[in-house]
């Protein structure tokens, strides 16, 4: 049934954006921004996926000391959570700008920092906050491409960013899967590629807002 309504709602979008001739005409595309500026916040993404610690191993983790129906919980409030929270992150980037996609490895740092806590209610807050940083990643780091990128380019900008976020997360599941049992060496691992990401990321603001007048 899930799929029948996609099916639905994709169709239905179709035959509503043939009669469109371009969507862009009620907003203002800011431009002025350089190419070369993407290179930053692609790698600052990616960094940001590097260095997650996904509800993957969180549920790992969980079935050392909780029942099923506990994991199972856990992992449905990170579904919850990147829904809920994907809707309030796309508010806050309206309201307060792109300045808001640092929450990402923010929220990344908080969760390897917690994950020592054996406690259901931890691991609850955990399944939450892993939403919360697939929330951001799945609303602002695209509402900023669509709001500094041209309508020609932004089918292969979208494809670069998730290219980067993509392989980050390989590059997560790897390195933290093989040093799965040595807690201490993926929290060093995790907290440096979030700063890494967090000082790449506000280069590429600092870029953006040399480069583009008045840009949100």
């Amino acid at each position: 049934m899930p799929a029948i309504l996609s099916i639905l709602f994709l169709y239905i979008s179709y035959r509503y954006s043939k009669k469109e001739i371009n969507f862009e005409y009620r907003r203002k595309i800011e431009k002025g921004i350089k190419k070369k500026h993407l290179i930053y916040y692609f790698v600052g993404i990616g960094l940001s996926a590097a260095g997650i610690f996904s509800i993957s191993f969180i549920l790992v983790l969980a079935q050392g000391f909780l029942q099923q129906y506990e994991v199972i919980l856990i992992f449905t409030l990170a579904m919850v959570g990147e829904g809920i929270f994907g809707f309030i992150f796309g508010i806050a980037y309206d309201k307060i700008g792109k300045e808001i996609i640092i929450i990402g490895p923010i929220l990344a740092i908080l969760i390897i920092l917690m994950v020592n806590f054996h406690n259901i209610l931890i691991y609850m807050f955990l399944g939450l906050l892993f939403g919360s940083f697939t929330g951001v990643n799945d609303t602002v780091t695209r509402s900023v491409v669509a709001n500094y990128i041209e309508e020609t380019n932004r089918g292969s900008v979208f494809g670069t960013l998730n290219t980067s976020y993509g392989y980050g997360l390989l590059v997560s599941s790897i390195f933290i899967g093989y040093f799965f049992n040595r807690i201490s060496i993926v929290i060093v691992y995790v907290i440096i590629l979030q700063i890494t990401s967090i000082i790449v990321l506000l280069k590429f603001f600092k870029k953006v807002n040399d480069s583009v007048p008045n840009s949100v």
